[in-house]
């Protein structure tokens, strides 16, 4: 069976025998058989790992074939560090603390939730705690939350900090410029 488009046009007339299992990428396509077996190709977008084929299509339209072929390895050897979930990294073993100096905390309202999105917020807020990238809190700073639709028509959760940003009380030291430390380290 040969499976991707133009094959034929390509490559001419493919009907070929293997006597031991081989495995040669060219082009879009991949190569494979076993003894006594016709050869299969496949398109190299069907060898990326389901959870990741978004992300492969996505980053793959200017890579030539090998780059192509280098980054399916990539994604296929790493897959397990990928996740189909929200996954934000959690760290407890540091306070970070944001200076505000006495300014008297900020409480705004909450933000209306129209009412077709409410039983997906309700989901998405019990995702995330189950997960620990929210907890509740008792706080007396409040910033609402933005429910933004994503290009995929799921929901993405924006909180709104201008307020508590421009109460913020600046580093005197802020982090370095990444251009300079790639400068430095070239």
């Amino acid at each position: 069976m040969i499976q991707g488009e133009g094959f034929e046009e390509k490559k001419g007339n493919f009907n070929k025998n293997f006597s031991e299992k081989k495995d040669a990428a060219q082009g879009a396509f991949r190569v494979s058989g076993l003894e006594g077996k016709i050869a299969r190709i496949e398109k190299s977008s069907e060898r990326v790992p389901v959870p990741l084929k978004e992300l492969f299509d996505n980053n793959s339209k200017k890579l030539n074939n090998l780059e192509k072929e280098n980054f399916i390895e990539f994604l296929r050897e790493f897959e397990n560090v990928f996740s189909e979930h929200i996954v934000a990294g959690n760290c407890n073993s540091v306070e970070h603390v944001i200076n505000v100096q006495d300014s008297l905390p900020i409480k705004q309202v909450p933000r209306r939730i129209p009412i077709h999105m409410r039983e997906e917020v309700d989901n998405n807020i019990e995702e995330m705690k189950t997960r620990g990238v929210i907890e509740e809190s008792q706080s007396p700073w409040v910033s609402p939350a933005v429910m933004v639709k994503k290009k995929d028509g799921s929901i993405r959760f924006c909180v709104d900090y201008r307020k508590l940003n421009a109460v913020t009380i600046k580093d005197s030291y802020p982090l370095p410029r990444i251009d300079e430390i790639l400068d430095q380290l070239a």
